[in-house]
């Protein structure tokens, strides 16, 4: 995700200290997003919607789709439904479980990969 957001912040030629002010965050939180790639927290990602209102939000969270919504016209400026909410906190915490099953598989490739050679403790 925070790759996404630096894309975010490029496109609106922004500084992450002003991302952080528009959408009512610490800097800390946007500067840890965007260098340690953690999960943004549900509560962030509706700010940023709402501030960003032609941002995909879908987009942001999976990666899937283009950054801007196709139909900007059609958008709501009113607080997101209870059910929007939802939706975005479940696919933040998934995002977030897959994050953590990707960093153990890469662990457990580099262990593989640094193991000695099975055939050679066979000889």
């Amino acid at each position: 995700m925070n790759e996404r957001l630096k894309q975010i912040i490029d496109y609106y030629n922004i500084t992450p200290h002003a991302f952080s002010q528009k959408i009512g965050v610490s800097e800390g939180t946007v500067r840890k997003i965007l260098s340690e790639n953690t999960t943004i927290r549900s509560d962030n990602l509706v700010k940023i919607s709402q501030t960003f209102t032609e941002i995909d939000l879908h987009w942001l969270i999976t990666g899937h789709g283009d950054m801007f919504l196709k139909n900007r016209q059609t958008i709501p400026q009113e607080q997101p439904s209870d059910n929007a909410l939802r939706m975005i906190a479940d696919l933040a915490r998934e995002n977030g479980q897959l994050q953590a099953e990707i960093a153990e598989l890469k662990k457990e490739l580099a262990m593989v990969q640094d193991a000695p050679d099975a055939s050679a403790r066979t000889a």
